[in-house]
C-alpha cells in the first residue's frame, strides 16, 4: 500500500469517540485506527490495525509496521490513557515527536505523578503508596479518615473508593487491589469541595487553557462522574485559580505536544490537583467544547501531533452540558423516556444504554451508567437546566426481587 497521502494513527478510538474519527478522516490523510478486534470503529479506518494484545508493546509496534507498510506515518495520537505507552512506542519507531519517557511514566502512574507534583510545588493532597495491608494501615494513621484508595495505573474512575473507617479499610483494600495491574494502590487525603476539569494543551512547553468544565461527581464510596457543564459557572477568580493549578501540574509533569484533561478539586484550602490525563477529556466533553465554543479539541490534538501550532480561540460563547443516568440495581422491567419530537430543541443527543430484561448492578464507575442527555444552549445555565429536566423525565423501572 502506498498512496502518498501519509497516515495519521489513533489509538483508543472507542465508544463516544465519533467526533475524533470524523475529525481525523477529514484531515486529508489516511486514517489508521489501532485497537483490539472487538472495537467496531475499526470499520471507519482507511487502515484498520488489529492489535493482538494492547499490553504487548513490541507486538503492537510490529502490527502497525506490517499494516502501514511503505506509507509515511505523519502523526500518532492516543485517546485513552492505557494506550499512551503504545502511542509513544510507535511514535519512536517512526521518529515522531511525542511524550518524553519521563512524562509518559508520570502520566501512567498516579503515585509517580503525585510525587512529581509535590516536588514541584503543584497543589495536591497528602498521599502514600500501598504495596501491602500494613502500609494501608500506616497510611490511614498518617492521613486520617476519610481517605481515598485507587489503583496507581487505571483510569475512568475504575477502582476508586472512599474509605471512612478502619472496618471499611480492610474491605476496600481487598476489593480494589485486583484492579491494579502493578499491585500498588495509592491512598490520598479525601478532598472536600466541588470539582472541575481543565481542558488544555501544551505547545512548546507552555500549557494553554481552552476552557474549564464544572463536574458532577458522586461523593462516595465510589466516585462516578454524573455530569459536566461548560464553560464553568464559577466566579472568575475561582475558575482562574483552578486553571492555574492545572497549568502548574502540566508544567511539573513536563508534558508537551498533546491535549490534556486535568481534574481539580476546589477545597477550602484552595484548588488541589486530582490528576492530569494525557488525552482529551472523555464523556463527550470535546463535543460540548465544539458545539458550545467552536473549538475542536481533536483538531488541536492532530495539529500538535503534526507539529503545528493550534488555533484554539473560542469562536462563539455558548454553553453545553451532559447529564448521565444512574439508578438502582435489578432486572429492568421498563424504560420510559421522551420521544424525539417531544425533546427541547437544545437537546443534541439522548442515549439510553439499558433495555428491558437486562440485569443492572450498582453504578460504581463510569462504565455502568444507564445513558446520557447532551444539551447545547446560549449559555451554560440553560444547557444544564435542559439536560437535567430531560434526565429527570427518564424512568428505568427495575424488579426489586431481581436485585437481591
Amino acid at each position: 500500500m502506498q498512496s502518498g497521502r501519509g497516515v495519521v494513527l489513533i489509538f483508543g478510538a472507542r465508544e463516544l469517540k465519533e467526533l475524533a474519527i470524523r475529525t481525523f478522516l477529514g484531515s486529508g490523510h489516511l486514517l489508521a485506527i489501532a485497537d483490539e478486534a472487538t472495537n467496531p470503529n475499526l470499520a471507519w479506518a482507511d487502515v484498520p490495525i488489529v492489535l493482538p494484545d494492547f499490553n504487548d508493546t513490541a507486538a503492537a509496534v510490529a502490527a502497525v509496521t506490517r499494516k502501514v507498510g511503505a506509507e509515511q506515518v505523519l502523526a500518532v495520537v492516543s485517546l485513552w490513557d492505557l494506550f499512551l505507552p503504545l502511542a509513544a512506542a510507535v511514535a519512536g519507531r517512526y521518529n515522531l515527536p511525542y511524550l518524553t519517557p519521563d512524562a509518559l511514566a508520570l502520566l501512567r502512574n498516579k503515585h509517580l505523578m503525585r510525587q512529581r507534583l509535590a516536588e514541584r510545588g503543584a497543589p495536591c493532597p497528602g498521599f502514600q503508596a500501598l504495596g501491602s495491608w500494613g502500609e494501608a494501615q500506616d497510611a490511614a494513621r498518617r492521613l486520617g479518615y476519610p481517605l481515598v484508595l485507587k489503583p496507581t495505573d487505571r483510569a475512568g474512575s475504575i477502582g476508586v473508593i472512599r474509605v471512612d473507617d478502619d472496618a471499611h479499610l480492610r474491605r476496600a483494600f481487598d476489593e480494589i487491589r485486583p484492579y491494579s495491574r502493578n499491585g500498588v494502590l495509592l491512598a490520598e487525603e479525601f478532598m472536600t469541595g466541588g470539582e472541575v476539569s481543565v481542558e488544555c494543551y501544551a505547545y512548546r512547553g507552555e500549557p494553554r487553557v481552552v476552557t474549564v468544565t464544572d463536574k458532577l461527581v458522586t461523593d462516595g464510596p465510589y466516585f462516578v462522574e454524573m455530569g459536566h457543564t461548560l464553560p464553568s459557572r464559577l466566579e472568575p477568580a475561582t475558575r482562574d485559580a483552578a486553571a492555574e493549578a492545572a497549568r502548574a501540574a502540566v508544567r511539573a509533569l513536563g508534558v508537551d505536544g498533546i491535549v490534556c484533561h486535568a481534574e481539580v478539586r476546589l477545597t477550602p484550602r484552595g484548588p488541589r490537583v486530582v490528576e492530569v490525563n494525557g488525552r482529551p477529556g472523555g464523556d463527550l466533553i470535546p463535543e460540548l467544547v465544539l458545539r458550545a465554543l467552536g473549538v475542536n479539541l481533536y483538531q488541536v490534538a492532530l495539529d500538535l501531533a503534526l507539529g503545528r501550532e493550534p488555533d484554539a480561540r473560542p469562536a462563539r460563547a455558548g454553553g453545553g452540558a451532559i447529564r448521565f443516568l444512574g439508578g438502582p440495581s435489578g432486572c429492568v422491567r421498563e424504560v420510559r423516556y421522551p420521544a424525539s419530537d417531544q425533546l427541547p430543541s437544545e437537546v443534541v443527543r439522548l442515549t439510553i444504554s439499558v433495555r428491558p430484561g437486562q440485569t443492572l448492578g450498582p453504578v460504581i464507575d463510569n462504565d455502568v451508567r444507564r445513558g446520557f442527555v447532551l444539551a447545547v444552549a446560549a449559555d451554560p445555565d440553560r444547557a444544564a437546566q435542559v439536560a437535567e429536566d430531560v434526565r429527570d423525565s427518564i424512568t428505568v423501572d427495575v424488579s426489586a426481587a431481581a436485585s437481591a
